[in-house]
């Protein structure tokens, strides 16, 4: 089916099924060393099983769709590092 992802000021993040018009899973974003995450743009993977967010905190999270919690938290200066 067709996704969405819709993220809240609040720090959630929903995953949506459009077709259906039903929420399908709700994410656990928690703030990085007290900095709220306010995720600002996010993208799916080709496969569809994962999905990138990035926030305002400066953090990459990938997560796996088929669970409720971040995968990965990359920071850019980790990105960087190699």
């Amino acid at each position: 089916g067709e996704a969405a992802l819709l993220a809240g000021e609040n720090g959630t993040l929903e995953l949506w099924d459009v077709k259906l018009g039903e929420r399908t899973r709700e994410f656990d974003v928690k703030p990085v060393r007290g900095r709220p995450a306010h995720i600002t743009a996010a993208t799916f993977s080709p496969d569809g099983r994962h999905a990138a967010t990035v926030g305002l905190d400066n953090l990459l999270r990938i997560w796996r769709l088929d669970r409720s919690t971040a995968s990965a938290a990359i920071t850019p200066s980790a990105a960087l590092a190699g």
